[in-house]
């Protein structure tokens, strides 16, 4: 497995589960002083998953899938061929949509087969993942008053 898959699948899946950035583009600004050395609780469950010491990801995430922007060519392009900072280079190229008549539920399917395939994830618990993700990012806002349907 290439080792770019494996990282946006594991930040896909601290991002879905935690719900941490699932839906915002941003982020949070560094703490300094006294406020970093007393972590509140809730800063706690945002960046850590339960019983581990995995954190979250930082930064920006893809709009349309979720995927972790770290590099420079995670990021899709824009119409100019300048970086487009919501969506990733999967899901956006030159200022359009790979997929565009892509539903919520069809991204749910992909996203869940490849957790399945590439985490060893029970079908069921990366399709429950998914649709608490998904559906909560700015590409699918437009088309949250339709719900995924439940498999």
């Amino acid at each position: 497995m290439k080792r770019g898959w494996k990282l946006y699948l594991m930040a896909l899946l601290a991002v879905a589960v935690l719900g941490a950035g699932c839906g915002k583009n941003e982020t949070p600004p560094a703490k300094t002083g006294t406020e970093a050395a007393k972590p509140t609780e809730e800063t706690k469950k945002d960046t850590v998953t339960p019983g581990t010491t995995d954190v979250a990801p930082k930064g920006p995430i893809c709009q349309s899938c979720a995927m972790p922007m770290t590099k420079t060519e995670d990021f899709g392009t824009n119409a100019d061929k300048t970086s487009n900072n919501e969506y990733c280079c999967y899901c956006y190229q030159n200022g359009t949509f790979i997929n565009p008549d892509m539903t919520p539920a069809q991204m749910i399917d992909m996203c869940t087969s490849i957790m399945c395939k590439k985490m060893n994830m029970p079908e069921s618990q990366a399709r429950k993942i998914m649709q608490d993700c998904i559906p909560n990012l700015k590409r699918w806002q437009k088309v949250k008053q339709n719900p995924v349907e439940q498999k």
